[in-house]
């Protein structure tokens, strides 16, 4: 990591051709094609309130894996050194790898000045140019000048804590602090219950019923979520050279169908037609990818599907009883 300018009265000064705020995918595409235009003694500075580059990939549950072929996901066209064929699914250290990997790659063409374990505090802009205040977890203060600012912070999105639930036979935990694979889980045989029908819910489902063939997997999945279709998009093998569907042709399908009042049959055309349902009937979409055989696994591994939300569980006589914000109740595990 570059060193920040020397403290003045008690604060750090930074001057800068931009100041890029977030070093996730974002960010680092912004500095990739800022690089290119800067000249070589130009300066990036790069600010972002994790400890490293890597955006919401660092604090997303471990056995996240990247859902689309690992060479389209890089900051500007920086290619990843990852010997592994282009449909593999890359792991979230991989995923990290590559970043930092960018970030180097970045470096050699311009000064990076990096701030990490920062937030920005105010950012007032004026025909003089840009003025930003920030500050460390470890209370430094920072102001920078800076001609542009990159707002690539996305949605500031934090991990999830655990649900609370009142029963003391449930471990309730969140996936994005507790692996599902750690040698707690494989020490048990207890049934797992995952709340929730997004795509953390189906990774996690996934992971459980590859993990531990045999063990009762049931979800909590609410209205049901469909994904787009991986194998539709990016086919593998040899299948890649004549079919697959490029994501802005897709779009441009779906809109074209709309005239502006047939919300419903655009929506089952597009889930019909480019779409995979886990768990059927599936209401809402979430534009994430999910291939065949993912989905097939976790329908045929779940043992029970509620379409219900979650409010609590309590501990009865005869067991655990699961209480939905419908008023609906389900056992959820039972004393043996």
């Amino acid at each position: 990591m570059n060193s920040p300018s020397t403290p003045v009265s008690g604060s750090l000064i930074e001057t800068c051709d931009v100041c890029i705020i977030g070093a996730g995918i974002a960010g680092l595409n912004a500095a990739a094609v800022a690089s290119q235009y800067l000249s070589p003694d130009g300066k990036i500075v790069l600010l972002d309130r994790r400890h490293r580059c890597g955006g919401m990939w660092v604090d997303t549950y471990p056995y996240v894996r990247l859902h689309q072929p690992h060479p389209l996901f890089t900051a500007g066209n920086i290619k990843w050194t990852l010997e592994k064929h282009r449909s593999y699914l890359a792991a979230k250290p991989e995923v990290l790898d590559h970043f930092a990997h960018c970030l180097d790659v970045i470096k050699k063409r311009v000064r990076v000045v990096e701030y990490l374990g920062w937030t920005v505090d105010s950012h007032t802009e004026s025909t003089e140019g840009n003025r930003l205040t920030a500050h460390s977890d470890t209370g430094q203060r920072l102001a920078i000048a800076a001609q542009r600012v990159i707002k690539a912070n996305g949605y500031g999105v934090t991990p999830n804590e655990p649900l609370s639930v009142s029963s003391e036979q449930i471990h309730s935990v969140s996936p994005d602090s507790f692996d599902i694979r750690s040698e707690q889980m494989q020490a048990s045989e207890t049934p797992i219950w995952i709340v929730g029908g997004g795509k953390t819910a189906m990774d996690t489902a996934y992971a459980a019923i590859t993990e531990y063939p045999g063990r009762e997997v049931n979800i909590i999945a609410g209205e049901g979520t469909y994904f787009t279709n991986r194998d539709s998009m990016f086919p593998r093998g040899t299948r890649r050279w004549w079919t697959g569907k490029l994501p802005s042709h897709l779009f441009n399908d779906t809109a074209l169908r709309f005239d502006g009042t047939n919300e419903d049959e655009v929506r089952q055309w597009f889930q019909a037609t480019h779409g995979l349902e886990p768990i059927r009937p599936s209401r809402r979409f979430f534009n994430g990818l999910l291939s065949e055989p993912e989905a097939a696994t976790i329908s045929s591994g779940l043992a029970t599907v509620d379409m219900e939300y979650f409010d609590n569980a309590i501990d009865r006589p005869d067991g655990v009883e699961l209480l939905y914000r419908s008023g609906a109740t389900s056992p959820g595990l039972s004393r043996k």
